[in-house]
């Protein structure tokens, strides 16, 4: 009798293990395929990634007189915000190609230099993926059809993922989702003077990039733009404020820094004008936005990247800072960058 019990209970229990297996490969095989959710960026996300007066030396924000709200007097839109557009709705009347599908989020600012002679001109756009940020360049390489050469005007290699220019009055980079494009040209009044005036100097552009690139980082999970902390350890002492690895470049402050290396830092907010000096060390002097650097009242090297401002304070790439100051970078210890002066 207990054998008999014993066996109904197997047989009970396995029908039962049975069933609840054949529907849960029926559930599994009529489950629908898991959504993505949508890439919708907000207004004032869009905004964070724009640089603003205090981050760009010499510029400031155009602003409108007499004239129509979103143009200025060339009668090209200075101001403009895109939110979450459905790319297949620019092109009516056909069939969009796999190239221009997707959503697209877009803002577009002018500046003006404080000498009245530029115009500065930046648009930044974010796609879903960076997969779709890639065919936005190539969509607009393929539109412009001009000369774009890949690389920088200063002949880096690139800046973030990839970058052109053409010319010397436009430059053109992506990283992660993010596409941004400068574009720079003489105000109205400099082409109506009787004087020479000077090209627009590319300088600015690739410092606008760089600064636009540092701002990215600030929101990297919107803009899939690679950032991380960066420890930086010189002569056994690691510094109080972390610098960050932004798209395999080191940034620092340079307060912190120059503290470090026992150096005083003298920093004119107006002028962006940065000295370094101390006890036996040479004069280093430097421009926020510029690439120019002079040490003991000697032109030196040029920088590989301009010094940037970050929350109004100067930011500078670790391995320029290293080639004005002295010092090398000696290795890398996980998050942490080893440098010996």
């Amino acid at each position: 009798m207990f054998t008999n019990r014993f066996l109904a209970i197997y047989l009970y229990t396995s029908v039962t293990l049975l069933a609840l297996l054949q529907s849960a490969a029926v559930a599994q095989t009529t489950q629908p395929a898991k959504i993505l959710r949508p890439f919708v960026v907000t207004r004032d996300q869009l905004q964070a990634l724009m640089p603003v007066e205090s981050d760009l030396q010499g510029f400031t924000r155009l602003k409108m007189q007499k004239f129509e709200p979103s143009q200025d007097m060339t009668g090209q839109e200075s101001d403009m915000i895109e939110l979450n557009q459905d790319v297949t709705q620019w092109f009516p009347g056909r069939p969009p190609t796999p190239k221009e599908t997707g959503t697209i989020s877009l803002i577009r600012r002018r500046y003006v230099s404080a000498n009245n002679l530029y115009w500065v001109t930046i648009e930044i756009s974010l796609r879903a993926t960076p997969e779709a940020a890639t065919k936005e360049v190539e969509n607009f390489l393929h539109s412009v059809q001009a000369g774009y050469q890949p690389g920088t005007f200063s002949g880096a290699s690139q800046i973030g993922d990839a970058s052109y220019f053409s010319g010397e009055d436009a430059l053109l980079f992506r990283c992660g989702r993010m596409m941004v494009y400068i574009n720079g040209s003489l105000t109205w009044s400099a082409t109506h003077q009787q004087n020479d005036v000077p090209k627009f100097p590319t300088s600015a552009m690739e410092a606008i990039a760089y600064q636009t690139l540092l701002l990215a980082s600030e929101s990297s999970t919107l803009t899939a733009v690679s950032s991380q902390t960066a420890r930086v350890n010189i002569d056994n002492q690691i510094l109080h404020k972390n610098g960050s690895l932004i798209a395999g470049r080191t940034y620092v402050p340079v307060a912190e820094f120059a503290k470090a290396m026992g150096l005083t830092s003298q920093w004119d907010t107006k002028t962006g004008a940065l000295t370094l000096s101390g006890t036996g060390h040479k004069t280093v002097t430097l421009t926020a936005g510029s690439t120019a650097a002079n040490v003991a009242g000697k032109k030196a090297a040029a920088l590989s990247v301009p010094v940037l401002k970050q929350a109004g304070q100067p930011v500078m790439a670790l391995d320029d800072l290293l080639t004005v100051t002295g010092g090398k970078i000696t290795g890398h210890s996980g998050d942490t960058v080893q440098v010996k002066t």
